[in-house]
């Protein structure tokens, strides 16, 4: 279902800056990171040596590695598309697009999924599909805990597969033009079609939201997307087709601008800072503030 409420009003973002970090697992070099867990409670890595194996680090625990007691290997290629929620991770495998979901302990799975001919539709198979072309491949995905996978598919769409029945994967919303990112919160998974905020709940595949992102360019696109709470929160790149002509910083020409939808009741508007350098948004509904990691240190 469409919002219909006027979302044009413009307001300014006061800026702290107030970034503190702390070292909580000593860096290895042997290890390549993966993903951390939404709640922030686990963190994931594989080895760079072969088999590439899947390690995990309990944050709140004893805050060592550990691999999974089922071998997983993350292959021997990088990019992997991965999310964790809670102590279960998911990825797709670049290397052969192996699809899996892990707790590290007693509950895996892992499946290949295969185009169908015309491809309109997907389906699982046992064994790795031998035309590459044959293999959807993930822009992004989130993980749903003792469930399953949700996938934002080049060329197809939203896609929910259920990793520990028997059942086929479902396609929840079509589209060619998703961006690759996915934000999830409670129920409903949030991912942005071109110009506008897609909410699916992953339940039965309901949209739930639809709201056009204010003022979109035709070449500006969305980077990365979070949701928390009321707040929805994202940060946009125009795609720098000629770099060798480009006068300007590549990143303040790359990243202009920072978007957050407050969703209240009965005022739903976008709040926009124009912010150069933004790699990263993270928003905190609670509080009613948005972490942004940026590329560019202004001088003191």
């Amino acid at each position: 279902m469409s919002d219909s409420r006027p979302l044009s009003r413009r307001e300014t973002i006061g800026i702290k800056r107030n970034l503190k970090a702390a070292e909580e697992v000593p860096g290895s070099a042997e290890l390549a990171p993966l993903c951390i867990s939404t709640d922030g409670t686990r963190a994931w890595a594989r080895k760079r040596a072969e088999p590439h194996s899947v390690l995990f680090c309990d944050l709140s625990g004893d805050k060592q590695w550990k691999e999974t007691k089922v071998p997983l290997s993350a292959g021997n290629w990088g990019f992997t598309r991965c999310a964790a929620e809670g102590a279960f991770f998911a990825m797709q495998r670049r290397e052969d697009g192996m699809w899996c979901i892990t707790d590290g302990e007693d509950a895996n799975a892992s499946t290949y999924l295969q185009f169908c001919m015309d491809r309109t539709e997907i389906v699982k198979t046992s064994i790795q599909p031998l035309n590459v072309d044959d293999i959807p491949a993930a822009r992004a995905v989130c993980c749903i805990p003792d469930i399953g996978i949700g996938a934002v598919i080049d060329d197809l769409g939203f896609v929910f597969i259920p990793m520990f029945i028997d059942k086929k994967p479902e396609i929840y919303y079509r589209s060619k033009e998703l961006e690759s990112t996915l934000s999830v919160q409670g129920p409903l998974a949030f991912f942005v079609d071109r110009d506008k905020v897609i909410g699916i709940d992953l339940r039965h595949g309901e949209v739930k939201m639809n709201v056009p992102i204010f003022q979109m360019d035709k070449r500006e696109m969305v980077w990365n997307i979070s949701v928390s709470g009321p707040l929805l929160t994202l940060c946009t790149f125009f795609e720098i087709s000629d770099t060798a002509s480009n006068t300007k910083n590549e990143c303040e020409t790359g990243h202009p601008r920072i978007m957050s939808l407050v969703c209240q009741s009965d005022n739903m508007h976008w709040v926009i800072s124009d912010m150069t350098g933004v790699a990263a948004v993270s928003a905190d509904g609670e509080d009613g503030k948005v972490a942004v990691l940026t590329t560019l240190v202004s001088p003191a």
